[in-house]
């Protein structure tokens, strides 16, 4: 079992936290509905509802998840003098990833047929490959939401370096304010206009973004983490009470309060959950893993169940089956994509480095 006094994260702690996020990703996307019939066949009921449904409607942090992360690494290394520079750099190692797997699947979706769609016009597939609007995958939205924070990130950090509890409460106020009008903007506006559409996306993530970059600064793992290992030192005790928070939190966001907008709130007792209970090392590993993967699953995974090979993940059936398809899937792919991403970002970073680092 894992045993700390320091609860920040490490590089480590950060991968398992996004192999946690991508898995709730995936969940969220396969099994958040209730119009379950001709895709999966649920095995177990809580008032009528299947269990899996709260266990995706409790995944909705998973956007939140990525960013908190960002924000807590970005957060840990600002104030180098490279900072911004290997900001870009780490940026364009993102885009290339992402532009290896929009070739793949172009050239796969011509050959099953699916060319009228993707790529369809030049035009379309321009506006695709600059993100600046993607139709192909709905999961890729976050690539330019994501880039957007990291060129705005030396003025999210700045703000995030507060002290005292006035400075930090007009942040966190700044935050809500936010977080709440992006929410507005995106979910009950639902803007045609190209520019307040991104707002929505923005500010809702550039809030969960701050909500890591404060954590960090203030070391709020460590001092909740030294707080519950003192009341929770038996770890059978530590156990029972995290059950108990996990199903009063599937009962609560999915009986109580079905919004997104509550996903910030109990993303955050999810990740200090995951980040200070004890782990057992091949959780640990497993986590890892899928953290080594998530950005891959992240920008594959729609494929295989509502765009090009429409519910072909669903032919399993029962749910912890159709999700273990869809990371067999997955998961091959992404060692694949690796593959060919690792040589050439490492000419692409070489180039980059001699030029913006000296």
């Amino acid at each position: 079992m894992q045993q700390r006094t320091d609860y920040e994260l490490t590089k480590n702690d950060t991968k398992m936290m996004q192999g946690l996020a991508v898995l709730a990703m995936v969940c969220l996307h396969l099994f958040d509905t209730i119009e379950f019939q001709g895709k999966f066949v649920p095995l177990f009921y809580l008032h009528k509802l299947p269990l899996i449904f709260y266990i995706a409607q409790l995944s909705d942090f998973c956007v939140m998840a990525f960013a908190f992360c960002s924000g807590y690494g970005h957060m840990a290394q600002y104030g180098r003098p490279d900072y911004y520079k290997r900001r870009l750099i780490g940026l364009a190692g993102v885009y290339i990833n992402f532009w290896i797997i929009l070739i793949l699947f172009t050239f796969i979706s011509i050959v099953v047929g699916f060319g009228a769609v993707m790529p369809g016009s030049f035009g379309t597939f321009l506006r695709n490959l600059t993100t600046l609007k993607v139709t192909y995958n709905g999961a890729w939205w976050y690539l330019l939401t994501y880039a957007l924070i990291t060129l705005s990130s030396p003025v999210l950090l700045r703000l995030s370096r507060c002290s005292g509890i006035a400075k930090t409460g007009a942040v966190v106020l700044l935050m809500v304010i936010l977080y709440t009008s992006a929410y507005y903007v995106r979910f009950r506006l639902h803007p045609a206009n190209w520019f307040l559409y991104q707002y929505g996306l923005y500010g809702m993530t550039a809030a969960e973004y701050m909500m890591g970059s404060i954590t960090y600064e203030h070391r709020l793992f460590s001092k909740i983490g030294t707080i519950w290992r003192k009341v929770f030192r038996n770890p059978m005790i530590e156990a029972v009470v995290c059950v108990l928070l996990l199903a009063l939190l599937l009962w609560g966001r999915t009986v109580w309060v079905p919004s997104l907008f509550a996903a910030p709130f109990s993303g955050m007792i999810l990740l200090f959950l995951f980040q200070i209970i004890r782990k057992p090392r091949w959780f640990q590993n497993v986590f890892l893993f899928l953290g080594k993967h998530s950005t891959n699953i992240w920008l594959t995974h729609m494929f295989f169940y509502s765009t090009l090979f429409i519910n072909l993940v669903y032919a399993v059936r029962i749910p912890v089956l159709v999700l273990a398809f869809m990371l067999a899937i997955t998961i091959p792919l992404s060692m694949a994509i690796q593959a060919v991403h690792r040589p050439i970002f490492g000419v692409v970073k070489r180039r980059l480095t001699a030029l913006l680092i000296r």
